[in-house]
Formats: C-alpha cells, sequence, structure tokens
C-alpha cells in the first residue's frame, strides 16, 4: 500500500513513525519515498530513512530547562539558603535525581559542611541518611565532594556505597543509591560550594549532562 501510493499518484510521499530499541530507547524514523529513473529510462522508488532518537532529544531539553531553571532561582535570591534548597528540588525534579545536597566550606577549617539537602518524595525512609549526614564534616582533599573541590570539576561515581563516607554507608545502602554526581557551582571560583545528587538508577556516565552542570552556577 505504500508503494502503490508512490506508484499511482506519482508523487512523493512521507512516513513517520517511532521504533523502540531493546534498551527501551524511542527513535523517530521518517522514510521519503519518490520515483526516479535510471540512465536506461527504468523507474525506480527512492527511499531515504533518517532517525532521531528521541529519548535523547527529551533528555537534552531537560537538561537546558533545569539549567535555566536553576540560574533564575539563584539570580533572584541572590544564593540565599532557600534558593539554595529550591535549587536543589529544580535539579532533581527536572533531571530526574532522588536526592541532592549542597556542600560548604566550614570557616577556618580545611573540611566541607552540608548547607541543604532535598529528597524525593518517593523516595522512602530517608531520615537516618538526612540525620547521618548534617552530622558530617568532610576533608576537602578526600572523598567525592572534596575531589570536586580540589579539582574544581564535575565527578561522576557509578558504585556510591564504596565512595560514600564510612558513617553513612549503611543508610545509603538502605536507600539504594547506586549513582551520584558531585560538581562545583560556577561563579568564576568554587566559592560556592559544592552540589551532589544521587540516583538509585546505576547511570551511565552522561556527558551532555556533565556540560549542564557546569553551567550552573551563582550569579
Amino acid at each position: 500500500e505504500y508503494f502503490d501510493s508512490v506508484i499511482h499518484h506519482r508523487t512523493p510521499f512521507r512516513t513517520e513513525y517511532v521504533i523502540y530499541r531493546v534498551d527501551g530507547v524511542q527513535v523517530r524514523v521518517e522514510e521519503d519515498s519518490r520515483i526516479v529513473k535510471t540512465s536506461e529510462g527504468e523507474e525506480l522508488i527512492l527511499t531515504t530513512i533518517r532517525s532521531e532518537c528521541v529519548t535523547e532529544v527529551y533528555t537534552r531539553h531537560q537538561h537546558l530547562k533545569a539549567q535555566h531553571t536553576v540560574a533564575s532561582i539563584l539570580s533572584s535570591a541572590n544564593a540565599s539558603n532557600q534558593a539554595i534548597l529550591s535549587t536543589l528540588e529544580a535539579i532533581g525534579k527536572e533531571l530526574g535525581w532522588q536526592i541532592c545536597e549542597h556542600w560548604v566550606p566550614v570557616e577556618g577549617s580545611p573540611q566541607l559542611r552540608l548547607s541543604q539537602i532535598w529528597c524525593a518524595e518517593n523516595l522512602k525512609s530517608t531520615d537516618e541518611f538526612v540525620a547521618i549526614t548534617r552530622t558530617l564534616q568532610l576533608d576537602r582533599a578526600q572523598m567525592t565532594q572534596g575531589k570536586v573541590w580540589t579539582g574544581g570539576l564535575p565527578l561522576w561515581t557509578a558504585t556510591v556505597v564504596d565512595s560514600d563516607p564510612i558513617e553513612r554507608r549503611k543508610a545509603t545502602a538502605k536507600l539504594g543509591l547506586k549513582t551520584s554526581l558531585s560538581f562545583p557551582i560556577s561563579d568564576g571560583t568554587v566559592d560556592g560550594g559544592i552540589f551532589t545528587l544521587y540516583s538509585v538508577e546505576s547511570y551511565s556516565i552522561d556527558t551532555d549532562l556533565l556540560q549542564t552542570v557546569s553551567g550552573i552556577g551563582i550569579q
């Protein structure tokens, strides 16, 4: 029927449809068909197929949306505590991470302390994790947040429990946290602190997301 339409109507024909890869990713496919003639005068149907990963396009849109949302909150509220908390919530909801933390330097000490923490409502039994996190002071030269503070670059961790502070590992394992992403707040220095995101999903390194978080900063 598809090719009959091209043959009978003698006009180009376009169709679009969505397929699913074995990994669940959506791919949008466009097909354009038209009649062409060979040098010998034989008529053939030429079909051009184009495809685009719908999931990746949607993900890029979410990354940019999160970046814009965060920038708006931070600039309008001048990075107050409530602005930071709103930012953590925006990042978590827009990008689909279940826990988001903000770490800041302890004045006069080579350590980092928790400033704010946000947990998704659908993540249950977070009280122990949050309570322990509020007591932690992390060495700036160690742990994930310390490495980000020292290096000034985002850090993706695929084994959260193994890299977590010893005091919190049992609570982290109970929540089933698997992936983390830490990055400095970019305002020309790392003085804005460190954001750390956690997910119960096992994510591979997302270079687009790393680029997005590199552009998040305090104005």
